[in-house]
Order: C-alpha cells, then structure tokens, then sequence
C-alpha cells in the first residue's frame, strides 16, 4: 500500500491524520508545503483541493482525516 499525505505547518488534523497511519503501522510518504513553491507545486497539481491534510492511497484521493479514519475502520 502506498500512502501519500500532504500536510502544512500547524494543521492539527495533519497531525492526527498521520498518527492513525502510525498507530496502524502503515508507512507513508509525506509532502510537507511549507514554503511558496511546494504549495504552488500542491496547487498546480490539485487545483481542486484546498484543505489538508490531502491523502491519497495507491493513487487514489482519500481526502482528509475523517475519510482517512473511516476508510481505515
């Protein structure tokens, strides 16, 4: 299973979201956007989605904590 996350700076669902993943023992890959050009990059790429934490698995959108919880329960 491959698990992208894309988190910012002080996003306490990040946060969360990657401790599910830990307390599950699935590894991730994370994109941290903590300066203009990741998040131009993030943007460019999805322009779609705004919030975070953005996950994806095996390439498919997930979308945030409370999907990522409910798709792992």
């Amino acid at each position: 299973m491959e698990v992208l996350v894309y988190s910012k700076p002080a996003c306490g669902y990040c946060v969360m979201a990657k401790n599910l993943l830990k307390s599950k023992g699935i590894e991730y890959e994370e994109r941290y956007l903590d300066n203009p050009q990741a998040i131009q990059d993030f943007i460019t790429e999805h322009p779609d989605k705004r919030s975070m934490p953005q996950i994806f698995i095996d390439g498919e959108h997930v979308g945030g904590f409370d999907q990522l919880k409910e798709k792992l329960s």
